[in-house]
């Protein structure tokens, strides 16, 4: 799967606009939290003559409340998270949620119905987390796998990753803010100053 093939059903999959074809072969919890998501996300980001400023408000209401974006922000900063202050981490956290919105709610336009399969769920007693597995149904047939990572429990779960292909959304995001670290001599200020620049801050 090609980088850009990968950003849009990344796009699809964080925005959840897709359509259930078949239900879980055994529903529990973690099946039901996802397919809850899918509803509320389908409720508010697929109504018609929405601006793309509306879309980006609904995303990124929606990334905070379904995604533990605390864990994405500490992650995706890597080792210069603990070199950070407080305000730094308070505003690269405002600022990354801020451009995923932004590239994500611009790629929505892209979704050419595809649709998710939610296939089964397990726990992965070593990291503590649970994994939600699925398949994306392309418009030509072709199957791509999916896997949600969620930590919690019953009624209080976070999700922490969305893997595609086996290519993990988290990782590739901690890969592109490291190039921007490592481009602006590992100064975190000015990484900030650059993801003020995108997102228009």
């Amino acid at each position: 799967m090609d980088r850009k093939r990968y950003i849009t059903v990344l796009a699809v999959l964080l925005i959840l606009n897709f359509l259930p074809v078949s239900e879980a072969k055994d529903e529990n919890p973690a099946v039901s939290y996802v397919a809850h998501v899918v509803d509320e996300a389908i409720s508010s980001l697929t109504a018609k003559g929405i601006s793309l400023r509306t879309k980006e408000k609904r995303f990124k209401k929606l990334l905070i409340k379904t995604f533990d974006v605390d864990f994405l922000s500490r992650f995706t900063m890597g080792r210069y998270w603990r070199q950070a202050t407080d305000a730094q981490k308070a505003k690269y956290t405002e600022l990354f949620t801020s451009l995923l919105s932004q590239n994500y709610a611009t790629l929505f336009n892209n979704y050419s119905g595809e649709q998710v399969k939610i296939i089964s769920s397990n726990v992965d007693e070593q990291n503590d987390h649970t994994i939600v597995r699925g398949e994306l149904i392309q418009v030509d047939g072709k199957v791509v796998s999916l896997h949600w990572r969620l930590k919690g429990e019953t009624g209080r779960y976070k999700m922490l990753d969305v893997i595609v292909e086996g290519i993990s959304m988290l990782t590739t995001q901690r890969e592109e803010m490291m190039s921007v670290i490592q481009n602006h001599n590992y100064d975190i200020d000015k990484l900030l100053t650059f993801l003020e620049t995108k997102v228009g801050k």
